[in-house]
């Protein structure tokens, strides 16, 4: 038999937000508003742009700090959906209640017209300890939300099952 699959295919951006690996996320704005730009002119429909790390780190550059305040400092075009990475384990692991208040409360406010998605980077073993952070940040209908799931590949497909079917 011969199948022809038709599929639509998307590219994600992250130059900035992986780039920051070796820079800090030392971006300036004038770099980060020329790169918006010229990304604009390329087809490419999704960015991440950059990190929300929580809490906030300001010996990090901008692109680690993606907030609210982060997005009133730059001018997107409408074209493309621009979005951030969260790291799960930044979510569930704090100091203390005060911490993860805070956390919470970063995470409720997190509201802006160009911000389209999010997308919590986490380890098969952390995806059931950040559901109620998915559910804070499910309430905003405007923000898709993405969960990657981090060396997926190394699980055996056994142990996901037995661990989806029992935590459901």
């Amino acid at each position: 038999k011969n199948y022809h699959f038709h599929m639509k295919t998307n590219l994600i951006d992250c130059t900035i937000r992986d780039g920051g690996y070796y820079n800090n996320w030392q971006f300036s704005r004038a770099e980060i508003q020329n790169y918006i730009n010229e990304i604009s002119k390329s087809g490419i429909k999704f960015v991440e742009i950059g990190f929300l790390f929580l809490p906030i780190d300001k010996k990090k550059g901008l692109t680690a700090n993606c907030d609210n305040n982060f997005f009133k400092n730059f001018s997107f075009p409408k074209n493309i959906k621009f979005g951030i990475m969260i790291n799960a384990s930044d979510l569930i692991n704090y100091v203390n209640k005060n911490e993860e208040t805070k956390k919470i409360n970063t995470l409720k406010k997190l509201k802006n017209k160009n911000l389209s998605f999010i997308r919590i980077a986490c380890h098969f073993n952390e995806v059931f300890k950040i559901e109620k952070y998915i559910k804070i940040l499910r309430k905003n209908k405007n923000i898709n939300l993405f969960i990657n799931i981090m060396q997926i590949s190394e699980i055996e497909t056994k142990t996901i099952y037995k661990k989806y079917t029992t935590n459901t």
